[in-house]
């Protein structure tokens, strides 16, 4: 019934959009980890054919209400996970594979090879698609990505294609209000382009014993 819908676009873009509709039944699963295939110029393309059909032909478009829902949702959805963005910010969770579920290992194993180890790391690499050339990316993370062979490529990736503009090494007891040493973290930013001669801004913050501890350090660096 999709397909007789999507009769007015063209067979390449019709093959991407029913490939983003497939991703997107596991929407609730995988997130904003789901690359689409569609640009934000073939989205468009396609919301212009369709809107057009769809004007002209008001009877089947009653008739096949629910299919229209999903094919204008699937468009909106893969709009926002185009590469468009000028900053990308994120504390994502960490997961590593024991923790996810059959279907979402699987994904992220075939598509996010060289981050698969941990889902904060997977985002590390997914924000930096979502970023646009010379975009920036912010966040704050498990620090185990600098130093594990396991994030090799990971880091080989960041080093060779993007630049590190700053980062504040937090380590263990950054945040006071979920108590004990818990996780040790790194704050950043990267920019989505790479700038060998650039000398980015390193705060290495491990010593301080607490939240309260580390804020001043740092503020003592940037003075």
């Amino acid at each position: 019934m999709i397909s007789c819908q999507l009769s007015v676009v063209s067979d390449q873009l019709k093959e991407k959009l029913l490939h983003d509709l497939h991703l997107f039944r596991e929407a609730d699963n995988f997130g904003s980890l789901v690359r689409p295939q569609l640009s934000t110029r073939e989205i468009e393309a396609i919301r212009e054919q369709l809107t057009e059909h769809w004007q002209l032909n008001t009877d089947n478009l009653l008739f096949n209400a629910p299919v229209h829902q999903a094919i204008t949702q699937a468009l909106v959805q893969a709009e926002y996970l185009t590469c468009r963005y000028h900053v990308v910010i994120a504390n994502p969770l960490y997961m590593g594979g024991k923790g996810m579920n059959g279907v979402l290992k699987t994904f992220v194993q075939k598509n996010y090879k060289d981050s698969k180890s941990d889902l904060f790391a997977i985002f590390i690499e997914r924000n930096l698609d979502l970023a646009r050339k010379q975009g920036m990316v912010a966040m704050i993370t498990m620090q185990s990505w600098m130093f594990l062979s396991s994030f090799e490529k990971l880091r080989s990736k960041i080093l060779d294609q993007n630049t590190i503009l700053s980062m504040a090494h937090l380590g263990a007891r950054a945040f006071d209000s979920i108590g004990g040493e818990v996780v040790s973290t790194t704050a950043f930013v990267l920019e989505k382009h790479y700038s060998p001669q650039y000398q980015g801004a390193f705060i290495r913050l491990v010593d301080g014993k607490s939240e309260a501890e580390k804020a001043e350090m740092f503020k003592a660096a940037i003075a």
